[in-house]
């Protein structure tokens, strides 16, 4: 069966995407065991010796280069004399990787797509469209990834997973040489979430004016702080207006991916809830039947007894240790949790090192908290409640204790779409207004079941 999802921030794009995105999670396991982390996890060596070594030749990266929406009139693209559209993208691209020492830099090419070409088939070094399976005479080809940011961290899968079932673990956030945007930044690519194009893709990327009346020139765009749907379909901008480009190799040497550094005890897990509700927690329906008012629950009470039905529904270990991140009237987020140590995602990706890099300006918030308690991608309503402002300050007005659903009063909510201090601080929204919880473990140690990639995704 499918669903269509509707990415933030972009009127009527859609994508398909299956409903059976992730395997139900089993951190049942006996004591001892260690995980085995996700590819690249934790990495900490000199990304720069591992270039050019042929092991890991397949890299991701955001151009430090920016321009308006026709590519031959960037200042990067002089030395392509002619080359215009897509072709002077590309060449961007490669110059980019050139001169960062990247392995392989003539097969790269830019995440965009044209009134031709998806986004899709570039990535697989052809041409044509989905549709018309790239061109290919054996069907749709399915062999391009994973993708390895420049940090030697994971960006996705394969890209039939990252475009299908959302398998992207961490933004495109930086340059060819590792280095990190400090600000979220705008990226054309002209692709919708699926890898086709969107129609937007400022006349064939040759127009560098906004055009007048009927002949409006936009091109779609994404941000380099997104995973899941928005890291390519986010936004639309003017042709006048500057952004980045995303590159990618398309040359691949059939090695594996970096070495996996094992999860420690003091790890912790964090999810976005599947339920999505107004203000007013006690009176969310649980997974399992009845209401936490019906147990006496209210404010942030309630909102932790949902987090706690759905860990425990998702067979998550320890479930009555998870809490909702927030803060309401008289307690602030930094009275409610311990701080210290590392948080997760449920599919073992890292988002902090500490809860304290979510408030910190300039802090590294390694990946967004886009998965709910099964794993599966947040995409429609991304909304959060959290009553906080960036520096996890409590605001005057949290719904009344996160008691009240009234369209007259509103609180902040946050973004899982994004990585940065989006995630708590995005918006202000009535009580009335259907939203989603943060749920993070506050305990010394997680499960420590040893996983496979396999465990999470079909």
């Amino acid at each position: 069966m499918k669903k269509t999802l509707t990415a933030m921030g972009v009127m009527g794009l859609v994508l398909q995407a299956n409903d059976a995105l992730a395997r139900e999670l089993d951190d049942r396991g006996d004591d001892g065991a260690s995980f085995t982390g996700r590819p690249g996890e934790n990495y900490e060596g000199d990304a720069n010796a591992v270039r050019g070594a042929g092991a890991y030749d397949q890299y991701i990266f955001t151009t430090s280069a920016s321009g308006l929406g026709s590519f031959e009139e960037w200042s990067a693209a002089t030395s392509g004399a002619g080359l215009a559209g897509m072709a002077a993208a590309d060449h961007i691209c490669q110059l980019e990787a050139s001169g960062a020492g990247l392995p392989n830099a003539g097969s790269y090419v830019a995440w965009i797509s044209d009134s031709q070409n998806d986004a899709y088939c570039r990535a697989h070094g052809l041409y044509g469209t989905k549709d018309d399976d790239c061109g290919a005479s054996g069907g749709l080809p399915a062999s391009a990834g994973p993708w390895l940011r420049t940090d030697n961290q994971l960006f996705g899968g394969d890209l039939p997973g990252i475009v299908e079932d959302g398998e992207v673990y961490r933004p495109v956030d930086l340059n060819a040489l590792g280095s990190p945007f400090f600000f979220p930044e705008r990226v054309w690519t002209g692709t919708s979430a699926d890898g086709t194009s969107s129609g937007f893709h400022c006349n064939d990327w040759t127009a560098s004016t906004s055009g007048t009346g009927s002949d409006l020139y936009l091109g779609l765009t994404g941000d380099t702080n997104a995973t899941v749907v928005n890291w390519t379909q986010d936004d639309i901008l003017a042709c006048d207006q500057a952004a980045r480009l995303t590159c990618l190799s398309t040359a691949s040497s059939g090695m594996g991916l970096p070495p996996m550094a094992p999860y420690t005890s003091s790890d912790r897990r964090g999810f976005v809830s599947s339920l999505s509700g107004p203000a007013r927690f006690s009176e969310w329906q649980l997974p399992g039947g009845g209401t936490p008012g019906q147990m006496g629950l209210s404010g942030s009470d309630a909102a932790d007894q949902i987090c706690r039905s759905l860990a425990s529904d998702a067979e998550l270990d320890r479930s009555d240790d998870f809490k909702a991140l927030l803060s309401d009237d008289t307690t602030s987020v930094y009275q409610r949790f311990d701080f210290q140590n590392r948080w997760y995602r449920v599919d073992h990706v890292k988002i902090v090192e500490n809860l304290g890099n979510l408030f910190e300006p300039g802090e590294d918030i390694l990946t967004n908290v886009a998965l709910d308690e099964q794993g599966l991608p947040l995409v429609e309503i991304t909304d959060v409640w959290t009553g906080m402002d960036t520096q996890g300050t409590s605001l005057a007005n949290t719904c009344s204790g996160w008691t009240s659903s009234s369209p007259n009063q509103a609180t902040s909510v946050g973004s899982a779409t994004y990585a940065d201090l989006r995630m708590i601080f995005n918006d202000v929204k009535a009580c009335s207004t259907p939203a989603h919880l943060y749920c993070f473990s506050d305990i010394d140690e997680i499960s420590t079941y040893s996983f496979q990639r396999e465990d999470f995704y079909d």
